[in-house]
Parts: structure tokens; sequence; C-alpha cells
């Protein structure tokens, strides 16, 4: 219920099947992904959390950028190019990516990845603040209800 009071914000409208199914899949290959972020991670034994997580996390980006590259050079050359000429917003978003990834890396590493993923969604307050504050957005009734019902549940989620 509050994904759905999130997603639509100030907007009376149905919700779309095909809309519904991509979150849903989405949401599922994320927690596949999780999981097995998590089980690399445990097999590194001989190091430090953080190291494993570092391995894990620069396996991934490895291999997430060898397959963007490719994907953006055979289909979308222009964005390429648009991202080689805004270098410098390029490397801070880069930056910025990684150190979220490090740290869910690092808290998947340590704990089950249910716990990591339910106090995540801290990101959602720091979201809508975010785009309160810095971009003027307006925030819908709903985007409230939908925050405070994310709370309760992360709650008792932690308290289960």
């Amino acid at each position: 219920m509050a994904v759905f009071l999130l997603s639509k914000g100030s907007q009376l409208q149905k919700l779309s099947l095909t809309t519904l199914c991509i979150g849903v899949g989405s949401g599922l290959s994320f927690a596949i992904t999780s999981l097995l972020v998590r089980e690399a991670s445990l097999e590194l034994t001989n190091l430090p959390v953080l190291h494993r997580a570092a391995w894990v996390l620069f396996s991934v980006i490895g291999f997430q950028c060898c397959i963007m590259l490719l994907y953006l050079g055979l289909f979308s050359r222009k964005t390429l190019l648009a991202m080689w000429q805004r270098i410098g917003l390029t490397f801070r978003v880069s930056v910025c990516s990684f150190l979220a990834s490090l740290g869910w890396f690092t808290a998947m590493s340590m704990q089950t990845v249910a716990i990591v993923k339910t106090l995540g969604q801290i990101e959602i307050l720091f979201s809508l603040l975010i785009s309160a504050y810095f971009f003027k957005e307006k925030l819908a009734r709903s985007d409230h209800w939908g925050l405070g019902l994310v709370v309760i549940a992360a709650i008792l989620v932690i308290w289960a």
C-alpha cells in the first residue's frame, strides 16, 4: 500500500498492469541480486567484511560497466558522448553511487538481507526531503501517507 501511495503522488489515475509488472519484476530482481551479493561476500572468508564487500562490488560494477559500454556503443552512442562531455558530473554521480553501493554491500555482508533492505527504506525519506528542499517539489498528501506506512512497516519487520 505504501509503494502504491508513493507511486501515485497527486495523480488520480489507474495503476497500469505493465507498470505493476515492471515494478514487481524489478523488486524480485533486486531481491535475488541482494541474496547473491550476500552469498558471494560470505564465500570470501579470509578477508575482513569491508574488503569482501568491496571485491564483490568491484566484480558487479565491472560486469555492469562492460555490459553498459557495449550496449551504449551499439545502440546509443549519443549517450556515451553526452557522458563524456559532462565527465565531471558523470564522475561525481559515479562516486556517490559507488559509496552507496559499498554501504549496501557491506551491510549485506554483515547482516541478513531482509533487515538491511528494510532499514534501507530510509532512502525514501531522504529522497522526499531532498526533492522538497533542494528541488522545491511539493509533496502530495499520498506521499506523506506512503512514507508513514513505510516507516511503520520497517518498524514491524525489525520487531518481528
